[in-house]
């Protein structure tokens, strides 16, 4: 029952981070993206390279978990998801108490949960 809360819970938190990039990568000039960065129109120049570098790291990130995910029953897999689940959610919480309180529940709350599962997993 675990190994399935954790795939899912893992598998969501990769897409959510798919969807953050390609929202920080493409979207992310759009009035809705703007609306939702909270970034004024007519004043996106100053955060084009952030988003971009934001949306780079939400890649990565994803990446990284999507290949631990794939790599089942290896060191790589629990220690991939480890290390890509830890860095989402205190990245997470850094990015929700200085950016945007919605982060807080956004990232770091589904990457923690996975984290709790895939440790509760490899204990029993």
């Amino acid at each position: 029952m675990l190994v399935y809360g954790f795939t899912i819970s893992s598998s969501l938190v990769t897409i959510l981070h798919f969807l953050f990039a390609y929202r920080q990568i493409i979207t992310w000039r759009t009035p809705a993206g703007l609306k939702a960065l909270g970034i004024a129109p007519n004043s996106e120049k100053p955060f084009k390279v952030l988003a971009l570098q934001q949306g780079v790291y939400n890649i990565f990130l994803a990446l990284g978990l999507g290949i631990s995910l794939l790599s089942s029953n290896s060191p790589i897999s629990y220690w991939g998801a480890m290390f890509f689940l830890s860095c989402m959610t205190i990245a997470g919480i850094i990015g929700g108490l200085t950016a945007i309180r919605a982060i807080l529940f956004a990232i770091p709350a589904g990457s923690a949960c996975a984290l709790i599962l895939l440790f509760l997993k490899n204990q029993y």
